[in-house]
């Protein structure tokens, strides 16, 4: 496949099809890259911009969760609002017991999932999925439980996207009179370090 980024991309791709045989019909805006959802929008700037999700890859792989999920357990799958299955779960405390490896091995690709979802765009996730991607090697019921649980929040919430709006934001700070990141970070851990030790 070829991605062309370009202000006139056509004169681009008519000089490819001169050197290389090309698809008919092939040609044209992408409608996906690497496994993401692409098309173009409105940000709310009022500029249109492309926009990418994981909406497909997201739908698909909750299916073949939700699939593996029955045959280990014919147990129903549930539609929860949170993430995980407790606010205050913590995975590093669970002290339920052990998976068998065959287990081990589908948490392990279950994670693999979690994680190309939140490079896809799913920003709500990344930090349970990290959390989670610890416990891949000694992994307990309860880890697999809590990712059994996110797949399920996906089911439910699984419509995202990343709108890449090109207008410059305002934070309220003038950056562009730093000549570097050094210039800018070694006051602030100046700063930093007096507060520190005058406490």
């Amino acid at each position: 496949d070829i991605l062309c980024i370009s202000h006139d991309t056509k004169a681009i791709m008519d000089e490819m099809a001169t050197q290389y045989p090309l698809k008919d019909g092939s040609i044209g805006p992408p409608e996906s890259y690497l496994g993401a959802d692409t098309k173009i929008t409105q940000a709310n700037s009022g500029l249109k911009c492309w926009a990418m999700s994981s909406d497909l890859y997201v739908q698909e792989a909750v299916n073949k969760a939700v699939e593996q999920f029955f045959e280990s357990s014919g147990k129903k799958w549930n539609k929860p609002m949170t993430t995980f299955p407790r606010l205050k779960y913590q995975p590093e405390l669970d002290s339920s017991p052990f998976l068998r490896p065959e287990l081990i091995s589908r948490y392990q690709q279950l994670i693999g999932i979690l994680h190309w979802s939140c490079e896809l765009g799913r920003l709500d996730i990344p930090l349970e999925v990290s959390l989670l991607s610890a416990f891949s090697a000694a992994t307990r019921v309860g880890n697999l439980e809590a990712v059994n649980h996110m797949f399920a929040y996906l089911r439910k919430h699984n419509s995202a996207a990343i709108n890449f709006d090109p207008t410059i934001p305002d934070f309220g700070v003038e950056f562009n009179h730093y000549d570097s990141w050094e210039e800018f970070m070694i006051p602030s851990l100046n700063m930093f370090r007096r507060m520190h030790l005058s406490h």
